[in-house]
C-alpha cells in the first residue's frame, strides 16, 4: 500500500484497461475528475451504477461505461450520444456482473484512515465488498481506495 495523488492513481491505468467502481456515493470523485484529464484512452471500459456527476471521463474517446443502475446521468450521457450500455441486474447481482467483466483495476471511496489505519466503506458496504477485497490480494491486480472526508464513519 502506498499513498499518493488522485493524478499518481490515475497514472496507473493503461490507455486500454477495465475498471470497477461501486454504486454512487462509493465512487472516487477525486480518481474519476484525475481520469477525465486524461486524453490517451484506447478502451477503457468503466463498470458502475447510478454515477453521481457527470465527470468528464465519460465523454473521453475511447472510454465506454457499462452501468448496472441507470440514473439521469447515465440517461444524459446516451442522449448526448456517448457510449453507455445498460446490463441487468439488481443490488445482489451487482457485485457478480462486474467479477465477469473481470476489471483489472477496482477503485472505491473510503473514510479517511482512523489512528489504527482503519477505514470504514460507509455508505456502499455492500454490493462491492468482496470484489474490493479479491482485487488487493491480487498481485496483478490494482486497488484504488480514495480518503474522503465527505464519507461518514
Amino acid at each position: 500500500m502506498r499513498r499518493c495523488t488522485p493524478e499518481e492513481a490515475a497514472s496507473q491505468l493503461h490507455p486500454q484497461d477495465t475498471l470497477a467502481l461501486p454504486i454512487g456515493p462509493g465512487q472516487p470523485m477525486d480518481l474519476l475528475d484525475a481520469l477525465g484529464r486524461r486524453d490517451d484512452w484506447k478502451g477503457l471500459t468503466v463498470f458502475t451504477g447510478l454515477l453521481s456527476a457527470p465527470f468528464a471521463l465519460f465523454k473521453r474517446p475511447g472510454v465506454r461505461l457499462i452501468s448496472c443502475f441507470y440514473g439521469p446521468v447515465e440517461r444524459a450521457l446516451r442522449e448526448a450520444g456517448l457510449p453507455v450500455d445498460f446490463v441487468t441486474g439488481d443490488f445482489r447481482r451487482f457485485e457478480r456482473i462486474a467479477q465477469r467483466l473481470a476489471p483489472r483495476v477496482v477503485a472505491t471511496a473510503a473514510s479517511p484512515p482512523d489512528p489504527d489505519g482503519w477505514m470504514s466503506l460507509s455508505l456502499h458496504a455492500g454490493a462491492t465488498v468482496d470484489l474490493i477485497a479479491r482485487c488487493g490480494r491480487d498481485p496483478d491486480r490494482l486497488l484504488v481506495v480514495e480518503a474522503s472526508r465527505r464519507l461518514p464513519r
